[in-house]
């Protein structure tokens, strides 16, 4: 009697561990509230946005930004700075710049490179609003001085300088450059940083 009731339950158990393993797909459910299997969604290119792939246009390819930079993910970062602060960067080229890293030992980098000519003080303090909530800092890659400053932050994979220069300035009595007005250039360069 205890042999049949132990093999009840080997069975029992067998098909339960049995069904669960059949039936590990998970769905999701669209805008139409229909089921969908996860990984189920190929856009155009074949790239699945429910396990982090997006098209790269540049590398031809489907990839996640967090493990693969993307010149597109760089222009996208760059739009969505224009659309949320009101700047106007455009695009100026490739160009090399140097990152610093914890142990001071500097990096060369090629990357994007940004301007916009005329920056007011608002829009200024609405751009580093925003790089302060979607960035993070780099303090090894800040500096300032009375007519410019620098800072360093990392997006994704990417990693960016921005440079902040009064526009109007003039020598003072003393030989001192001082600014006129508040109106900045701002320049921006992102690249891929490397290990």
């Amino acid at each position: 009697m205890l042999k049949k009731v132990l093999i009840f339950i080997f069975l029992f158990v067998g098909v339960f561990v049995f069904s669960a393993c059949g039936s590990t797909k998970q769905t999701i459910k669209n805008e139409n509230n229909e089921a969908n299997l996860l990984g189920n969604d190929s856009d155009e290119h074949g790239c699945k946005a429910s396990a982090g792939y997006s098209w790269c246009e540049e590398k031809q390819k489907c990839l996640r930004v967090w493990e693969e930079s993307c010149a597109d993910s760089i222009n996208d970062f760059l739009n969505e700075i224009n659309t949320e602060t009101d700047l106007n960067f455009t695009f100026l080229g490739k160009d090399k710049f140097g990152w610093f890293l914890e142990n001071n030992e500097k990096q060369e980098l090629l990357g994007l490179k940004f301007i916009d000519l005329k920056v007011s003080e608002e829009k200024i303090t609405k751009l580093f609003t925003y790089l302060k909530e979607n960035t993070e800092n780099s303090i090894y890659n800040e500096a300032d001085s009375a007519i410019s400053s620098m800072i360093g932050f990392r997006h994704n994979l990417d990693v960016c300088l921005l440079t902040s220069t009064f526009k109007n300035v003039k020598e003072n009595s003393t030989g001192i450059l001082e600014p006129q007005d508040s109106e900045k250039q701002i320049e921006i360069i992102c690249g891929l940083y490397k290990k």
